[in-house]
């Protein structure tokens, strides 16, 4: 220090230093690559899964979605894959990402469809405005609820109305079911640990982001953004082995499109996230 430093550093400043990088391992150490598992391995992890289903059998096999039709078609949602939900402002996406979670979180015992905690992320919609939105789709009128007017007489039938009724019931389903809504901003390099937390805390299996361009991604434009996006996400499903619907937008030209057929070509963002997505599901609306 004192030989080689002009001025040489205070006796202060040289151990701020050696504390500094005191608090960090090695980087030089050799990392031992574990070995693949055996082929043999994997097929008998495999064998035991579709003997366990075949002592079952069943047409979902993975998270149901709110509408049977789509969870008959599909399997259902799997864990470990990406579901990307595109389309035009207005179309209804964020609606129907939020009444699948819902139910996803509500389940159905009468039809053996299992509750699944899930968590929202939500960008664009403050936690209170979802939750009202939770409440409008279980029966209870959004008018009535912005408005105060709750019960009265109805001037036109003038027969009395009391939601209240309604708003109670639906209250004891959220309040009893394992739905978790998020809705603070979010870096994409903090989503594994907003994800993380609500496995161990919630044990959360579905999570659904509303929507990409909310995620604060790295990227020296918006198409690396997207990319960087959807990758993450992929590998978020991947490594957590959670169920991730991510919902995007459409480009210019499908939002011009005078027809239902818009394309997966036509998803906002780079085209490699069309690769990571297990699953795309595109909302037009009808001419």
């Amino acid at each position: 220090n004192r030989e080689k430093c002009s001025p040489a550093l205070s006796d202060g400043e040289v151990f701020q230093i050696a504390h500094s990088v005191g608090r960090y391992e090695p980087q030089d150490e050799v990392k031992v690559a574990q070995p693949l598992p055996s082929a043999m391995g994997v097929i008998e992890i495999l064998e035991a899964e579709i003997r366990q289903r075949e002592s079952d059998p069943k047409e979902v096999w993975g998270i149901n979605y709110a509408w049977p039709f789509i969870s008959k078609v599909t399997g259902g949602k799997q864990k470990g894959e990406l579901v990307i939900l595109a389309g035009e402002p207005g179309v209804g996406k964020s609606w129907w990402a939020h009444q699948d979670a819902l139910f996803t979180a509500v389940g159905s015992p009468s039809k053996k469809i299992p509750s699944v905690p899930t968590l929202i992320w939500s960008g664009e919609m403050q936690r209170k405005q979802v939750y009202r939105r939770f409440f409008e789709m279980l029966g209870v009128p959004k008018r009535a609820m912005l408005t105060g007017k709750m019960s009265g007489r109805d001037p036109e039938t003038n027969q009395l109305y009391d939601h209240w009724q309604v708003f109670n019931e639906a209250k004891a389903i959220v309040m009893n079911s394992p739905i978790y809504v998020a809705d603070s901003s979010l870096d994409l390099k903090d989503a594994r640990d907003l994800l993380e937390r609500e496995m161990r805390n919630h044990g959360i299996e579905q999570t659904v982001f509303d929507y990409d361009w909310l995620i604060n991604a790295p990227g020296s434009n918006e198409i690396e953004q997207s990319q960087n996006t959807s990758r993450a996400m992929k590998q978020l499903a991947r490594d957590l082995n959670l169920s991730v619907i991510l919902i995007s937008s459409v480009n210019k030209t499908g939002m011009d499109s005078t027809n239902e057929n818009v394309t997966k070509s036509n998803v906002s963002g780079s085209g490699k996230k069309l690769h990571d997505a297990d699953v795309i599901y595109i909302l037009t609306k009808f001419n």
